[in-house]
């Protein structure tokens, strides 16, 4: 079959005031054949890109030969950047990230083929996104020569604001906490856990919002060894095979009370019947170390722990001997206040336990390093002076050494 030709498709210059239809021209490229028809004032016959075209009677209703309204049709032969005066508003929404990465990637080598390499895409689509950009910003980004291409005045500096752009992007996805969580799940007694812990973990948090914390009840070599903890704080010095264990703060002995008791300041002059007992640091470990002799008589309230007994002092019944770790929080609240700034050792050290073959490494050693840091005695507090007569005590100074 002779005398049929393919073409290519281009719309009105006005496709709102006119009906749908399209002005084919020849390309010169014979193909398939299909039904033809001769254009009034045409010389040759045409027909559309992989369409076949209208028949005699209804391109003579429609007017052109493209009468099919799915065809495909391939824009302008001559397009320009601008839009055209009339035309639609360019949209709103942001161009895409991978067009604006294939224009970075351009730049940034002045060649297309290179970034694509870069970008695994081929050539051909990163000239189709850097055309797409061209047209939706109306200006020349890249002066083509043959086969190399150059940034404009445009171009550079689009290229500048995309750079800086890219990188603040990069930099909040990268510091974005929630994209790199993690989780340390830390055991600890009631009293570690409530009195220890709960007052200082908002600032590891504010430290590392990163790292989600579990507290657990358990503190044994086994749950460490089973990985149902990552880490415990204990207040003794037992040594378990199968797990490291750090010192991280050596307790001290203070006598506080509640803010109406604080005129006794002198105790060794305080009745005893306002001493509060208890059976883990016994007033006996204070008095011993005083120049002077304890009143007599008996402590009219004892208790067999240390946080019992700092509880009866919050209710102002009398005077605890409290390890200072513990009532920190109390005392920074005005709930306690201290009895002079004597202090003396305590029997009890606060040690971190973990295990070494525990995936949990990096937020173990934050852990470790927060919390040696948090609980370190302030520089050292004077330790012991006075007893009311302004003495120093030599060996409750040597025993934080």
């Amino acid at each position: 079959m002779k005398g049929f030709w393919w073409a290519t498709c281009a719309p009105w210059p006005d496709s709102r005031s006119r009906p749908r239809r399209a002005a084919c021209a020849p390309t010169g490229l014979r193909g398939r054949p299909g039904p033809s028809r001769r254009r009034s004032g045409s010389s040759k016959p045409v027909a559309c890109l992989g369409l076949r075209a209208a028949t005699r009677s209804s391109s003579r209703r429609r007017g052109a030969t493209c009468a099919t309204p799915w065809m495909r049709c391939s824009p302008p032969a001559k397009a320009t950047l601008s839009p055209q005066p009339g035309a639609a508003a360019l949209p709103t929404r942001p161009p895409s990230l991978r067009a604006v990465a294939a224009f970075e990637a351009a730049a940034r080598h002045e060649s297309f083929g290179k970034a694509a390499d870069e970008l695994n895409l081929t050539h051909s689509a990163i000239s189709h996104a850097i055309r797409g950009l061209e047209l939706r910003l109306g200006a020349q980004l890249f002066a083509r020569v043959g086969r190399t291409v150059t940034l404009t005045h445009e171009g550079a500096n689009l290229a500048k604001r995309v750079r800086a752009s890219l990188a603040l992007l990069t930099d909040a996805l990268e510091k974005r906490p929630e994209l790199r969580r993690s989780r340390l799940s830390i055991g600890a007694d009631l009293v570690i856990a409530t009195r220890l812990l709960a007052p200082r973990l908002g600032a590891f948090r504010a430290l590392h919002p990163e790292i989600d914390l579990e507290l657990r009840s358990v503190v044994s070599a086994a749950a460490l060894t089973a990985g149902e903890i990552d880490v415990a704080i204990r207040s003794n010095g037992g040594v378990d095979l199968g797990v490291s264990t750090r010192l991280i703060a050596q307790e001290r002995l203070c006598p506080v009370a509640a803010p109406r008791l604080a005129h006794l300041q002198d105790l060794t002059q305080t009745p005893r019947h306002l001493l509060i007992e208890s059976h883990e640091h016994p007033w006996s470990l204070w008095f011993a170390q005083s120049p002077r002799r304890l009143c007599e008589g008996a402590p009219s309230i004892q208790v067999d722990t240390d946080v019992l007994a700092i509880e009866l002092a919050r209710a102002g019944l009398g005077v605890s001997l409290a390890r200072r770790l513990l009532v920190e929080a109390d005392l920074a609240e005005g709930a306690l206040v201290r009895l002079g700034e004597v202090e003396i050792p305590a029997r009890s050290a606060y040690h971190l336990v973990w295990n070494p073959a525990s995936t949990k490494h990096p937020e173990i050693a934050l852990f470790l390093a927060w919390i040696g840091e948090a609980l370190a005695s302030p520089a050292t507090l004077p330790s012991c002076v006075g007893w009311g007569e302004g003495r120093r005590n030599d060996a409750a100074r040597d025993s934080l050494n």
